[in-house]
């Protein structure tokens, strides 16, 4: 609750809507190995989209989603398609 009105305040321009923030999840992937995560803030965009948001606290977040270091918010793409049904998922990183 209260990270959701640190959201509300911080980010008031923000037309998305939050469907979620700090959710911890579980994903089941190619049938056998487990992924868990926590997704920062999942919002939808005026266009109906998924947006998966990873705020950062350090001075050099990855650069590029192809970047290895981006391998964790592309798995929160992964949880935001599987448990939102969406046919796509768009990925930010926000500091």
């Amino acid at each position: 609750e209260m990270l959701a009105q640190h959201y509300q305040t911080m980010f008031k321009e923000d037309c998305r809507e939050t469907l979620a923030t700090e959710r911890p999840f579980t994903v089941r992937l190619s049938g056998r190995h487990l992924f868990t995560g926590g997704v920062d803030r999942l919002a939808r965009n005026r266009d109906g989209a998924i947006t998966v948001i990873d705020y950062k606290t350090t001075r050099h977040p990855p650069r590029a989603l192809d970047d290895e270091a981006a391998l964790q918010l592309r798995a929160y793409g992964v949880y935001a398609l599987l448990a939102h049904g969406a046919d796509s998922a768009r990925l930010e990183y926000r500091p």
